[in-house]
């Protein structure tokens, strides 16, 4: 916006001069001196620092002379490149073919910013099918002839992503300052997209909460969003390339795509995109497990300069085929979109899900060396079953869906020939990266690929010093049982010999009934 105030004031100051072109400008003989200045024209970044990085070419548009009258500075002489003429007289309502030079950049100082910007990318067209009157690969031009100029940034060399960035019309010398400047300064927005994605979980009060590392275990569902900024666009730039590709590792089985939204600043849902709005792609995309690209360059353009986002949430499920204990399962995203004159594509962000298992040995109390089969236990994470394993003959089982949480493990059916256990064996699993507790969004494992996320590693805890955390990270826990012995059940000798008391009690009773009365009839006949 400042730059296009300049401009329109350059183009003001040089139209008032002409509005008195009845004053001849050498009114003043004695002291009126033609000269032929130049000055330099400096790019910046937002940073201020000169933009050494990228190739620029510079157009005379208008051209004039600079004079000094009674020691005042006056433009004198303005003529306008034919070949831009057509074009700003097609631009701009109100001009015709006879219009004047002056007409026409009168017509140009009364444009806002944003008719200034298109009527750069109008003229940017014809600009660059000529020569450039200069060229700058440090990102300073010096030596410029007094005039209006077209800058063009023709390459960025950088290869960092950073789109090409907007036509600008710039005046030399600036009429900011007073005397005019002849060395001036401009600073180009510089644009370029990033992506960044994410595990969801929840935290203990149930509130969302964005991570780059968690825990699960086999067969659970794991939660992503991946946020993909927008680079802003030139108003003539054309089939556009933006899409996120998604790859996970072997340890993961993908589920699909829960929404696709384009987002402001504040994660407010500006639109939410139909299937019509993007391609899905799951084969043929380099071993990737997803591609999304949107389908609409204006809609990309549009997006770009309101400074939306596209966000994507989506989901997986950690399969049996998932890498236990130290090392975990990485999912990484990147975004490839358009730079001129190619596709850039940002390093992978990942994240990682870790999971774990336990193995039980069943032995025997007495003889550690006896391992015993046929056992049955039942797991429980936070009093809900996750689990049932029967022991093998060698006295192992696994239990295969281990994450953090509180445990409980039971035994429901012993060896034959040993007693359950007593009491259940409980403890608590968590898991960390070094002082951080894992899920922790401190705990970056952003910008390195699947690969190299292996080399991020958990270090499992348990609470029970029977539960052994191995060098591998999985657990193991030893059960041993007693050998029991049988006490008569339902039916056996015991029954029998109550049921004979009770049979000679009730014969005793009856014998002493019948004796008692037979006494008593005796009594009576005497």
């Amino acid at each position: 916006m400042k730059i296009m105030k300049r401009l329109g004031a350059v183009v003001m100051t040089i139209a008032m001069i002409l509005s008195f072109s009845s004053i001849p400008a050498f009114a003043d003989t004695a002291t009126a001196t033609a000269t032929v200045p130049t000055g330099s024209l400096t790019i910046q970044d937002t940073t201020g620092a000169q933009k050494t990085t990228s190739d620029y070419s510079a157009y005379q548009i208008v051209t004039f002379d600079v004079s000094k009258l009674n020691g005042n500075t006056v433009y004198t002489n303005m003529k306008l490149n034919s070949i831009y003429k057509t074009a700003i007289i097609g631009a701009i309502s109100g001009l015709t073919a006879s219009s004047s030079d002056y007409d026409i950049l009168t017509a140009v100082s009364k444009l806002d910013a944003t008719q200034m910007a298109s009527l750069a990318i109008t003229l940017k067209g014809i600009a660059t099918s000529t020569t450039a009157t200069y060229t700058t690969g440090n990102g300073k031009i010096a030596g410029m002839t007094y005039g209006y100029y077209l800058v063009i940034e023709t390459a960025n060399r950088a290869n960092d992503g950073t789109v090409l960035s907007k036509p600008i019309l710039v005046s030399i010398p600036s009429t900011d300052t007073t005397p005019c400047a002849p060395n001036v300064f401009i600073t180009v927005k510089t644009s370029k997209a990033g992506i960044e994605k994410k595990i969801v979980e929840t935290d203990s009060s149930n509130n969302k909460i964005l991570v780059d590392s968690s825990t699960a275990a086999v067969g659970d569902r794991v939660d992503y969003q991946s946020l993909s900024s927008i680079p802003t666009y030139s108003a003539d730039s054309t089939n556009l390339t933006y899409f996120v590709t998604d790859t996970m590792s072997a340890g993961l089985t993908f589920g699909a795509i829960d929404a696709v939204k384009i987002v402001n600043a504040s994660g407010t849902t500006q639109a939410t995109l139909g299937s019509t709005d993007y391609k899905m792609e799951t084969s043929g995309i380099n071993g990737a497990t997803f591609r999304i690209t949107l389908n609409n360059s204006n809609n990309i353009k549009a997006w770009g300069n309101a400074t939306y986002s596209v966000l994507v949430t989506y989901h997986a499920t950690v399969n049996s085929g998932a890498t236990y204990g130290n090392i975990g399962n990485p999912n990484s995203i990147n975004l490839t979109y358009s730079n001129s004159p190619d596709n850039y594509t940002t390093p992978n962000d990942t994240v990682i899900t870790y999971t774990n298992k336990l193995i039980i040995t069943k032995k025997d109390s007495k003889d550690s060396g006896v391992k015993l089969g046929g056992a049955i236990f039942d797991l429980y994470r936070d009093n809900t079953k996750i689990d049932e394993v029967t022991t093998l003959d060698d006295g192992t089982a696994s239990f295969g869906k281990m994450e953090q949480g509180s445990y409980k493990l039971v035994e429901t059916k012993a060896p034959d020939g040993y007693s359950l256990l007593t009491n259940p064996i409980e403890f608590t699993v968590g898991a960390n990266n070094g002082s951080y507790a894992i899920p922790d969004k401190r705990i970056n494992v952003a910008q390195i690929g699947n690969i190299e996320a292996l080399k991020f590693t958990a270090t499992w805890l348990s609470s029970n010093a029977n539960v052994v955390v191995g060098t591998d990270g999985t657990m193991s826990l030893d059960v041993s049982d007693d050998k029991g012995f049988t006490l008569p059940g339902t039916g056996g000798i015991g029954t029998t010999i109550f049921t004979a008391a009770g049979i000679l009690i009730i014969l005793l009773g009856g014998f002493m009934l019948l004796m008692y009365t037979k006494k008593k009839k005796h009594s009576a006949q005497h």
